[in-house]
């Protein structure tokens, strides 16, 4: 791993566990066992380190949900992977990243809401299709219409107030994705359950 890649993956860790704000360089340069100079040969500056860490985060999370199409057998196993992938990464947000990215880099946090769009309401329509194909999902469904309202009902659960107790709010994750799946699952769906 190159310097410049475990900086942002350090970076990434501190910021998401303490928030961006009360992460200094002086605090980063300590926890990589580098010297700030180290930090600056790779970043222009906190601004630069930041976008980075969203770019990389946005590009783990794409590999992810592609890699769950490709190593899954069903529709099914492909949804839980899904849910799998995007919880550990939710549930590790700290109150103060999430307020810091979405108040003091406001063009950062609607890059990293851009996701949604390009990378998982596509996904969870493509499942859609592809459950329905399988028979294991229910034939009528309207795939961009679930698809949208589940985003919608995430994006209402993962709201300010989600941050600030997140172990109480796991099972809230966990109760939304068993509710969607069940929605979208046939008769045949529930023996592979």
């Amino acid at each position: 791993m190159s310097n410049k890649n475990a900086i942002i993956k350090k970076a990434s860790d501190l910021f998401l566990k303490n928030g961006i704000a009360v992460t200094s360089m002086d605090d980063l340069a300590v926890e990589c066992g580098i010297s700030k100079k180290t930090i600056y040969l790779n970043f222009l500056n906190k601004d630069d380190l930041v976008n980075e860490i969203n770019s990389f985060q946005i590009k783990e999370i794409e590999l992810k949900i592609k890699n769950c199409s490709i190593d899954s057998s069903n529709a099914i196993i492909e949804l839980n992977c899904f849910f799998n992938c995007l919880k550990p990464f939710i549930v590790s947000i700290s109150p103060s990243y999430y307020n810091d990215l979405k108040k003091i880099y406001p063009n950062i946090y609607k890059k990293a809401l851009k996701i949604i769009e390009s990378d998982i309401i596509p996904f969870l329509q493509k499942n859609i299709l592809r459950g329905k194909i399988e028979n294991i999902y229910i034939q009528n469904l309207n795939s961009k219409e679930l698809s949208q309202s589940y985003n919608l009902i995430y994006q209402i659960l993962i709201s300010d107030n989600f941050f600030i107790n997140i172990e109480k709010n796991k099972g809230a994750i966990d109760f939304l994705n068993t509710l969607y799946l069940h929605r979208l699952i046939s008769i045949e769906g529930l023996k592979l359950l």
